[in-house]
């Protein structure tokens, strides 16, 4: 889907939270481990994804939702989880959002 003019943040943070977290995990640079296909795996951090939910092991920390995933690996805000900022790439590549 490609961002529309006029898109809002509104509408641009419901469109992300439509996407699949394993659809985001590879984005965020997660690999998908070859034995547990619930837990992806990158430097810092080993995450278990079940449906919409996370729990990252090694940080002691979860949430819920792609938004939350996108700012606990990114370590932004949620504001600029939605917006072109330090998660520019992800939108990016999901939305196929103008730079």
């Amino acid at each position: 889907m490609g961002r529309k003019s006029g898109f809002g943040l509104r509408e641009l943070a419901d469109e992300l939270r439509t996407r699949p977290l394993v659809e985001l995990a590879p984005l965020l640079g997660y690999r998908q481990d070859t034995v547990d296909r619930s837990r992806w795996r990158r430097k810092g951090s080993v995450v278990n994804v079940k449906g919409a939910k996370f729990f990252d092991h090694l940080q002691g920390s979860g949430g819920g939702g792609a938004i939350d995933l996108v700012v606990h690996s990114r370590g932004c805000t949620p504001t600029e989880a939605n917006v072109c900022g330090r998660c520019s790439p992800v939108l990016t590549s999901i939305l196929g959002a103008d730079q």
